[in-house]
């Protein structure tokens, strides 16, 4: 069963996926694809679900295109990657809930490995290396300046820190393939305290939104190299 059918125990379908619809974007604009994730066993009400969608369609410079991607082995990279080459965005941000109590942490890349816990489908896979003709030590990097990124955010009361361990879970998974999709200014990933969505002065929200609109400066050091 994939997650565009129901999922075990009935508690979600492909619908709650589908980022909400309204507000305009500007086609000559640069693109960010900012993704979240949907619930997963001991995180019923992920909040990126809710922070990637309350995000405005334009900031910083970008048209800024949200999506939820399931937590699931078989299916988030997968989506992921057919998003990508529906929006073909400059820049790709991805977002889960991390660890930390009370402070974000923007990683700084991915390693290859996999725990192989249930996702929210119950599906598992076998713990390992995510590509088993790499070491379990290989390690894909984020080609930001995670930083000077982190000491900007830093700098305008943001509580973020560098983090160089996304985990072995389905964050680090889909960061560790999505970082090869060919996104033209990069892919990174920023992790978040976990609890509920506390509306548009959220300060994950702020902190978030804070990052996009220094994204768009790496964008423009990209192309100027």
């Amino acid at each position: 069963m994939t997650v565009e059918e129901t999922t075990r125990g009935g508690c979600c379908s492909w619908r709650s996926y589908w980022p909400a619809v309204g507000g305009t974007v500007q086609p000559e604009a640069d693109r960010i694809l900012v993704c979240g994730f949907g619930a997963f066993p001991g995180v019923t009400d992920n909040p990126t679900t809710d922070l990637v969608r309350s995000l405005p369609w334009r900031l910083g410079g970008f048209n800024v295109h949200r999506w939820v991607l399931p937590v699931s082995w078989q299916d988030s990279s997968a989506w992921l990657r057919r998003r990508v080459r529906a929006v073909s965005p400059h820049l790709l941000l991805l977002t889960g809930v991390g660890s930390r109590e009370g402070c974000a942490q923007l990683e700084s890349g991915a390693d290859n490995r996999q725990n192989g816990q249930p996702d929210v489908q119950g599906d598992m896979l076998l713990p390992g290396p995510i590509d088993p003709r790499r070491k379990l030590t290989h390690r894909k990097s984020c080609p930001w300046p995670v930083g000077d990124l982190v000491e900007g955010l830093q700098r305008r009361g943001h509580l973020v820190e560098e983090s160089s361990d996304a985990g072995s879970y389905l964050c680090n998974h889909t960061l560790y393939q999505a970082l090869d999709l060919g996104v033209p200014a990069g892919t990174g990933f920023l992790h978040v305290r976990g609890g509920g969505y506390e509306g548009l002065g959220d300060p994950r929200r702020l902190a978030m939104m804070e990052l996009i609109r220094s994204l768009h400066l790496v964008l423009r050091l990209n192309r100027e190299r």
